[in-house]
């Protein structure tokens, strides 16, 4: 995947409702999040959650917590 993401253009581009970097920590994909913000991928994007049975938005961080991974959260911290 590193091959992958060098040859990105933008890795800050969201396809459907997400971007790479919040597909992987949902994924909890913490080699994929390392990749991913070394490239540049933005921690401020927004993105959609189902709370509850309701959308809600939180930031990455917030995706992170979500997680319940502490792996998850060292590698976006």
């Amino acid at each position: 995947f590193a091959g992958i993401a060098n040859s990105c253009s933008n890795v800050n581009a969201v396809t459907g409702w997400q971007s790479a970097l919040a597909e992987a920590v949902k994924r909890r994909n913490v080699p994929i999040i390392e990749i991913l913000l070394a490239k540049g991928a933005n921690m401020d994007n927004m993105v959609s959650i189902n709370f509850d049975h309701h959308i809600a938005t939180t930031t990455i961080l917030g995706l992170g917590a979500m997680s319940r991974s502490i792996d998850v959260m060292r590698a976006l911290l």
